[in-house]
């Protein structure tokens, strides 16, 4: 066999293969992502301040909360 035939082959057995791990991972159901709370619990009756971001700010202290809003507002993408 020549070389072309070889690697042509190979390209399509490859193709072939991913193909089908595809069709299999499409027919899977998808599971939800759980996003991870990192331990944390919420404390009943903070007060709630929401960015306009849509960041939720919970915290008893008003000036780490309106820092944490600043932080927010300067940074919206983190």
């Amino acid at each position: 066999m020549h070389l072309e035939t070889l690697l042509s082959d190979y390209v399509f057995n490859l193709a072939e293969t991913i193909k089908a791990g595809l069709e299999l991972l499409e027919a899977c159901p998808r599971i939800p992502v759980k996003q991870s709370t990192l331990g944390l619990k919420m404390v009943p009756n903070l007060p709630e301040i929401m960015t306009e971001e849509g960041v939720r700010v919970f915290t008893a202290d008003p000036v780490s909360a309106w820092k944490l809003v600043d932080i927010v507002k300067r940074y919206p993408r983190l």
